[in-house]
C-alpha cells in the first residue's frame, strides 16, 4: 500500500533536482556572458537579413514569374548559405534545455524543425551550424497556403484551397505546392524525398508530420 506514495516521492524529488539544476547552470556568470554575446550577433544578423530580405524576396518573385511562364523553376546555388555565429548556437541550445522539461515534441525519425518567421517573411533552417533560409513574398500564394496548412493542422481539401488561394483548377493548386515543396528541398536543404506538403488524392493537403514549423 505504501509502494504507490514512495514512487510519487521519488519522481517529485528527481523533479526538483532538474529544476534546481537547471536553475543553477542558467544563473552561471559564464552562461550569462554567452547568452549576451549571443544576443548581440542575433541582433547583427537581423540587422544584415532586415537589409538581404528586400533582394531575397525580389529575386523569389522573379522565379515565380519565370515559374508561371516556362513551368520550370530556376536552378539555385546549394553553396549559398548564411552561417551565424556560433554563440548563437550555443544560445538556441540554452533555450532547448529550458524548455524541456515543460514541452515534449512528438517528433518523427527525421527531427526536422523549421522556423517560419512571421515577421520576416521567411523559413529559416539552422543545419549543422549552417543557417538556410527561403524569403516568402509578403501576398503570395505559397505563404497563404503555409498559414491555411498551419492553422488547420490537418488535410485541406484541394477544392477548398482552389477557393482560398483563388486559383482556377486543382492542377494550379498542385503547381503551388510542387513549386514550394521544390523551394523548400533547395533552399531548407530537405532530403529530394522529404515533401513540405504532402498531397493524398480525397483528403487534400497537409504539412509533413515529420517536420515541425515554428513560428518565432
Amino acid at each position: 500500500m505504501d509502494k504507490q506514495p514512495q514512487k510519487l516521492k521519488i519522481v517529485r524529488d528527481a523533479i526538483l533536482e532538474a529544476h534546481k539544476f537547471e536553475e543553477s547552470l542558467l544563473n552561471n556568470p559564464q552562461i550569462r556572458q554567452l547568452q549576451e554575446i549571443g544576443k548581440r550577433h542575433l541582433e547583427a544578423l537581423k540587422q544584415v537579413k532586415k537589409l538581404a530580405d528586400p533582394i531575397i524576396r525580389n529575386i523569389s518573385q522573379k522565379s515565380e514569374q519565370v515559374s508561371c511562364i516556362t513551368g520550370t523553376i530556376p536552378t539555385i546555388d546549394r553553396n549559398v548559405f548564411y552561417r551565424r555565429p556560433v554563440e548563437y548556437d550555443i544560445l538556441e541550445e540554452l533555450k532547448e534545455m529550458n524548455k524541456s522539461h515543460k514541452h515534449t515534441y512528438p517528433l518523427q525519425e527525421s527531427g526536422v524543425v523549421i522556423i517560419y518567421d512571421t515577421k520576416e517573411g521567411s523559413l529559416d533552417r539552422n543545419l549543422g551550424g549552417k543557417y538556410y533560409s527561403h524569403a516568402l513574398s509578403e501576398n503570395g500564394k505559397r505563404k497563404k497556403l503555409l498559414d491555411i496548412l498551419l492553422e488547420r493542422k490537418s488535410y485541406v481539401q484541394t477544392k477548398e484551397l482552389e477557393d482560398l488561394l483563388s486559383c482556377p483548377t486543382s492542377k494550379a493548386v498542385a503547381k503551388i505546392v510542387q513549386t514550394f515543396n521544390d523551394y523548400a528541398i533547395n533552399n531548407l536543404r530537405l532530403d529530394d524525398n522529404m515533401k513540405l506538403i504532402q498531397g493524398k488524392k480525397g483528403s487534400g493537403y497537409h504539412i509533413n508530420p515529420k517536420i515541425r514549423i515554428e513560428k518565432a
